[in-house]
């Protein structure tokens, strides 16, 4: 490790050079465009006929049609990614026939005809080997396993009577599971050997449709459509039902799960009723129940669009063909196709390239492929930026004027937008306009706003005729008007000193703020005085624009666009000019920003379609970003906004003006790159050139108003480094993983380990399960490898199991971080990740030093790395290397025990949520309600789509907090009695010490004491206060009579207010204890032996000896909560 440097400048030139090291290893990050990365806007979707795959085709209305043909109809699709890139899709048609198809190409790989019957449910899986397995539903009462490349039929299921209709494989714990319909339920399968490995029951019909799906904690989700007209949600791993969710009226043809932008998962379906009905899966609770005019529903699909909201693609029979569909407003939005047969079954797909798909089978036995993307679509690019939901969209009555974002503490930002000589300020939170401002009734040509009067915000709007007022925002009043004979642009700040000053631009002119002297841009202070401050010497001969920067030795200065081409910097303390700039054509915009390294910048945007970003302090032109693209010239820079990031950086955005319409973009404003371009407003009716805003607030969320349309939209803008979930980096290294290893190195590189970051990130990938590195394949193949990956972790902990492989690797000197504290080797690797070039340098590893790491991952340390748990070692990376000593003392756990590990917590955490959530509102508690003040609505429901929002608030289904707080629940200190005597040797001891492992940590994760005193040293009182003190749990035992007194009193010494004791039925009734307030009980018995009767005593807990994880959580929980929370 490097010495410390002497001085600030040097530690941050090694800071640099260190971070931009560890960078070049991995290049910049470029989209993947995976599935649901980039789509077209809905409006824009053109479907193309790329190829039919059977049968006739499904051509355009008006096309040939062969006659006599048997409508032998495709009822099943299924599509599946191969390790190629390419994609293979399956179909199942009335007349058993099965195909397989390359979708992309329309080559036919298959045909299976060993189905006697129709085959309504086809499922494909495409396995880590690069294999791909088949599922095949028929009503001949058979489902089927194949290999679909060799139609080899690998395994024929004859228990389903012809009752099967839908199919899913999901990966769980390891495991690959067959999900299939039934009579009242579902059947999940070894799809492997056919072994039925449960049987849910509970609905009264045939089971018609299903989805499976896995939430990010893990859990993993079944949901069934009947024809009983109820749709049921199971937890796979529990057999549980979870919700039975009713409200259709008819049989349900189609369920699929999606997910909102605030992480909400929802199931959705469809069928023969005239409803589109999608809940929460959460909660169970209705998010939407749409009627429709579409008749019976053949066939669906949707997708989320960029914005968050929902569209549909419904086949029908009141339309001849593919209609999208707003389910939220309940309407169409248009039709997308017209042919003359509509599909019966429907799906979606996108290519690696970014094109979207449609696959669509039809009554004739037709399966077409339409590719739907425009030429025109949303582009995300290398910094990661995606749009957000839409929040707000501001319609107006005539032409329309300028828009601004404005600041509030706490809360999210007001938007001020001008309409026909009105100012109207809408409130995100509340989705209303809350003022209105009018004095005049002029058009208002441009808005800003400034921190005033103590830090104020106030909006300043220059008017037709030369009027400007000074708003007070939250009360609606005029604080200040202005009189001039020409007014285009102001712009105001506050001096060093306290007071406000307002500069004012227009044309040439005697009646401008000064009336005295001529001027295009004049200066004044505010309130009024009889003095004026200098005015500036070199002025434009039009202001156009007008921008306020202070540096960082007080300087203000004013920044100025002008008609003549000229951007002018001056010092407004002396008026004079630090910094004039000429471009071609006019400066109609400019904008100031600070960034997070106090870098102050000016950015402008001129006439002939370019952006300068100028160093406000020294005056340099740092850039100027061309906005054409592909070649085609814009002719002119409209409106611009700038923010800056937390992180470093900022961005730009910019409304241009070319041939074909207004469009909005966002570039980065280091790299002058393009992140994002969006449609932008309708030619003609507009009166501003002010018609973009950007504003961080402060919880650094980027929010912007944009136009689109003849509306003004505002949305929030999701920044990550690199680039979204889902992306890759040119190298295919997933982006969660590049993300993880940049969170990690800096903990790794102060405990001396100083790894490149592309192989922190390789070994991030290796060891959850995914393909890794070719230079890694041996190590994945390695069974201490294998092991760390049977963890199944989340990326940030991963780089803890990494850490264990690298301890004694050597790498360059290069990569050896300077001594600096974490938080800012972070923020160095953050910056570099921007500057850094595409291409990444190649690193070697050291594979004898990992393959040495790979052998000290025993059974030992796999118990030790389950007992710790993600979480922690996410929070703390280098604790697995701390503690893995004591990895000796642990018992080997077998699968079902780690599992239950990792699940228990999770469960727990959400139970015990659950119950504070539920508190009925009294003195101390929080809950939930469905009425309350905007500033007591639920995160969850701001980050909705604005229809959906609205929609919810008019049926009262908004969640509210019934207090300003977050929900909270009293858990009390408790000191833990465990039995580690023999008769709890086996199944009891695993179940016990289950719950004892899920106590702690629950009251760990709530922040409360928590001691252990086990039967083996009954006089000991070991306090629980790290999750790495839970192994005192798993490594005590005794092969003398439990002692039970003994450690109850040395429990009561404690002083803790509850006490729970851990044990077999026999010894509990053999002391006997009696569950109470303070001292509560779990007991458990073994196999083979008789339960006890069960009670009804609220502090006693009874499990059988395989509990599965559920009935442990609600067993903690319970002991956790006590009565009080029952």
């Amino acid at each position: 490790m490097s010495a410390p440097a002497a001085g600030g400048g040097d530690q941050d030139g090694e800071l640099a050079a260190w971070a931009s090291g560890h960078a070049a290893t991995v290049g910049r990050p470029a989209p993947a465009r995976q599935a649901g990365a980039e789509i077209a806007a809905a409006e824009e979707l053109e479907p193309r006929l790329l190829s039919v795959l059977q049968g006739k085709g499904n051509r355009p209305e008006g096309g040939a049609t062969r006659s006599g043909e048997d409508r032998q109809g495709v009822r099943g699709l299924a599509l599946a990614r191969v390790d190629d890139g390419g994609f293979l899709l399956a179909t199942g048609s009335h007349d058993g026939t099965v195909k397989v198809f390359d979708p992309i190409t329309g080559a036919l790989l298959q045909t299976i005809t060993d189905h006697t019957d129709t085959v309504r449910g086809v499922a494909l899986h495409a396995l880590r080997d690069g294999s791909v397995l088949l599922a095949t539903c028929s009503e001949d009462g058979t489902v089927r396993v194949w290999d679909p490349v060799e139609a080899r039929c690998l395994q024929v299921l004859e228990d389903t009577g012809g009752c099967s209709d839908a199919a899913a494989f999901i990966e769980l714990d390891g495991e690959l599971l067959l999900v299939t319909g039934d009579r009242d339920g579902a059947r999940i399968r070894d799809p492997h050997t056919g072994e039925t490995l449960r049987m849910l029951e509970g609905h009264r019909q045939k089971v018609y449709c299903l989805a499976v799906t896995v939430l990010p904690d893990g859990t993993a989700l079944l949901a069934t459509g009947s024809n009983d007209s109820n749709v049921r949600v199971w937890d796979l791993r529990t057999g549980a039902c979870v919700h039975v969710l009713e409200g259709y009226s008819a049989e349900i043809h189609t369920v699929r799960f999606g997910t909102l932008p605030d992480g909400t998962t929802f199931v959705f379906c469809d069928g023969m009723g005239s409803r589109l009905i999608a809940w929460d899966v959460g909660t169970g609770a209705q998010l939407y129940s749409t009627v429709h005019d579409a008749g019976v529903v053949e066939a669906s699909s949707f997708l989320l669009q960029p914005d968050g909201s929902i569209v549909l693609l419904l086949t029908d029979s009141s339309a001849r063909g593919v209609r999208l569909w707003d389910p939220v407003r309940g309407q169409p939005v248009r039709q997308l196709l017209t042919v003359d047969d509509p599909p019966w079954s429907m799906l979606l797909f996108t290519a690696p390239d970014g094109r979207l798909f449609m696959a669509a089978g039809t009554s004739t036995g037709d399966v077409s492929v339409w590719t739907l993307t425009g030429e025109r679509a949303l582009a995300d690019g290398p910094r990661g930026l995606t749009l957000g939901a839409e929040q707000a969209r501001l319609g107006a009555a005539g032409p329309r004027g300028p828009a601004r974002l404005l600041r509030r503490a706490g809360a999210p930002p007001l938007v001020a937008v001008a309409d026909e000589g009105v100012i109207r300020v809408w409130d995100i939170a509340l989705q209303e306009t809350v003022h209105t401002l009018q004095e005049g009734g002029a058009l208002v040509w441009h808005l800003s706003s400034a921190a005033l009067d103590g830090g104020t915000e106030r909006v300043i709007a220059s008017e037709q005729g030369g009027t400007v007022r000074i708003w007070d925002p939250e009360a609606g009043t005029c604080v200040e008007r202005i009189e001039t004979s020409s007014a285009i642009a102001a712009a105001a700040t506050t001096m060093p000193d306290g007071r406000s000053i307002i500069a004012v631009g227009g044309v040439r002119s005697t009646h401008g703020v000064r009336p005295d002297v001529q001027q295009s841009v004049g200066l004044a202070w505010l309130p009024a005085e009889e003095e004026y401050p200098p005015q500036v010497t070199e002025q434009p001969e039009v202001g156009y624009s007008l921008a306020f920067t202070r540096l960082g030795d007080g300087t203000t200065i004013l920044s100025m666009g002008g008609g003549d081409g000229s951007l002018t910097l001056c010092d407004i303390a002396t008026g004079d000019c630090r910094t004039r700039i000429m471009s071609q054509g006019s400066v109609r915009s400019v904008v100031s920003c600070d960034l997070s390294d106090g870098t102050a910048i000016v950015v402008a945007g001129t006439e002939s379609g370019t952006i300068m970003v100028v160093d406000a302090g020294t005056g340099v032109r740092l850039h100027e970003i061309d906005t054409s693209v592909a070649g085609a010239a814009r002719r002119g820079v409209e409106s611009l906004s700038a923010v800056a990031l937390p992180d470093g950086g900022g961005l730009i955005a910019a409304v241009v003006r070319s041939a074909e319409g207004p469009e909005v973009g966002i570039w980065d404003v280091v790299t002058g790159e393009q992140l994002l371009l969006l449609p932008g407003a309708s030619s003609g009716n507009w009166v501003s050139t002010e018609t973009i805003g950007l504003l961080a607030d402060d919880t650094g969320l980027i929010w912007i108003v944009y136009p689109h349309g003849q509306d003004y939209v505002v949305s929030t803008l999701d920044v990550a480094l690199g680039g979204p979930a889902g992306f890759r980096h040119r190298d295919r290294r997933p982006f969660a993983a590049v993300q993880a290893a940049v969170d990690g190195l800096p903990w790794l590189a102060n405990a001396g380990i100083h790894a490149p970051l592309s192989l922190l990130a390789d070994l991030v990938v290796l060891t959850g399960g995914r393909e890794p590195a070719d230079q890694l394949a041996a190590l994945a193949e390695h069974p201490g490898a294998d092991r760390l990956r049977s963890l199944r972790w989340p990326p940030p902990a991963r780089v803890g199991l990494a850490a264990l492989l690298l301890e004694n690797a050597n790498f360059d000197a290069g990569f050896v971080a300077p001594q600096a504290p974490v938080p800012d080797l972070r923020r160095a690797l953050l910056a570099a990740m921007r500057r850094t070039p595409n291409a990444a340098a190649p690193v070697v590893p050291p594979m004898g030093a990992l393959m040495a790491g790979a052998d000290e991952v025993t059974e030992q340390v796999l118990a030790l790395l389950a007992l710790l748990g993600p979480d922690a070692v996410a929070a703390d990376p280098l604790l697995p290397l701390r503690v893995r000593h004591e990895a000796a003392c642990l018992p080997l756990l077998d699968p079902r025990v780690r599992t239950a590990i990792t699940e228990i917590p999770r469960q727990v955490k959400t139970q015990i949520e659950s119950h504070a959530a539920s508190s009925r509102a009294s003195a101390g508690t929080v809950g939930l309600r469905r009425r309350g003040t905007p500033r007591s609505l639920l995160r969850t429901q701001l980050a909705l789509p604005s229809e959906l929002r609205n929609l919810l608030e008019v049926r009262g289904n908004l969640l509210y907090r019934l207090h300003d707080g977050e929900p909270e629940l009293h858990l009390e200190p408790m000191v833990l009695v465990l039995d580690t005597s023999p008769p709890t040797f086996g199944p009891v001891e695993s179940t016990l010490r289950l719950v004892a492992h899920g106590l702690a940590g629950g009251l760990l994760g709530r922040q409360r004491e928590a001691a252990v005193v086990t039967l083996d040293r009954p006089a000991r009182v070991v306090p629980l206060r790290r999750h790495s003190d839970l192994m005192a749990l798993w490594t005590s035992r005794m092969l003398d009579p439990p002692q039970l007194r003994t450690a109850l009193l040395t429990a009561e010494s404690v002083g803790f207010a509850a006490t729970a004791v851990l044990t077999t039925h026999h010894v509990a009734r053999e002391y006997p204890l009696p569950g109470r307030a303070n001292l509560r009980v779990v007991t458990a018995h073994a196999p083979g032996e008789k339960p006890p009767l069960a009670t009804t005593n609220p502090y006693t807990v009874h499990l059988g000896p395989r509990a599965q994880a559920t009935e442990i959580a609600r067993a903690v929980v319970t002991i956790l909560v006590g009565a009080d929370g029952r």
